[in-house]
């Protein structure tokens, strides 16, 4: 196992990998998924919680497995169902046979071929994640890193606006301070506030893209664009 330290990591790592067992010199008896992959936490709890962690991050399936010196491991209270849990470690362990020579093969559960990479590890974190229309251009933005964080903060709607305190019951009262129309959202207070349409049509046409109008602006990227 990888020595991480973040526990977002590590649950990813066991959700993701489990172990062929082949001489047992790199994966860990209590913490790897390597019985029918799962792991000594998944298959017996209350014994894993009688082994000291220091013993659980150290402890190889090989050294294991020597003479069963993970029996010696068991330093917490012999409750009956710790007792249980041993004896159903006992029975799955017994029919282990190392492979010398042959190293433990970590596979990779996300993929056909179950091979790891960085990448794809990258990507597990984003399952069932969606895009943040913009995101793109701004990474490529040509712009200060302040604008660049500051859009940033926008895209993801974390800007103190008066719709975002009164979400978060710091006031009452939502209407934009410009123009007493509507709630005080960053889409509204950048866009299409009737200042800020105004504002952008004096910096388009200073600009001299007087054919780009306030009402053709897509809510999400105008920013974006502006600054690409």
């Amino acid at each position: 196992m990888p020595n991480v330290t973040e526990p977002l990591v590590t649950s990813l790592f066991h959700a993701s990998v489990s172990v062929q067992i082949g001489d047992g010199q790199s994966s860990l008896f209590w913490a790897d998924r390597w019985l029918d992959g799962k792991s000594i936490e998944e298959l017996a709890p209350c014994l894993y919680q009688a082994v000291r962690s220091r013993v659980i991050k150290r402890r190889t399936v090989a050294q294991g497995l020597s003479n069963n010196a993970w029996a010696r491991d068991i330093t917490g209270a012999l409750t009956v169902q710790v007792i249980l849990d041993y004896l159903l470690i006992w029975d799955a362990t017994r029919s282990i046979m190392m492979q010398h020579g042959v190293k433990d093969t970590f596979l990779w559960k996300w993929t056909s071929d179950h091979c790891f990479s960085t990448a794809l590890a990258y990507r597990a974190f984003f399952i069932g994640q969606h895009a943040i229309p913009g995101a793109k251009i701004l990474h490529k933005a040509r712009a200060p890193g302040k604008c660049k964080f500051f859009v940033w903060l926008a895209l993801h709607d974390r800007c103190w606006t008066a719709e975002r305190r009164k979400r978060h019951n710091l006031q009452d009262d939502d209407s934009c301070a410009l123009c007493d129309q509507e709630a005080e959202a960053i889409d509204h207070l950048l866009v299409s506030c009737s200042f800020a349409r105004e504002t952008w049509f004096n910096i388009l046409l200073w600009l001299r893209w007087h054919f780009l109008t306030p009402s053709n602006f897509d809510d999400s990227r105008c920013l974006v664009d502006a600054l690409t």
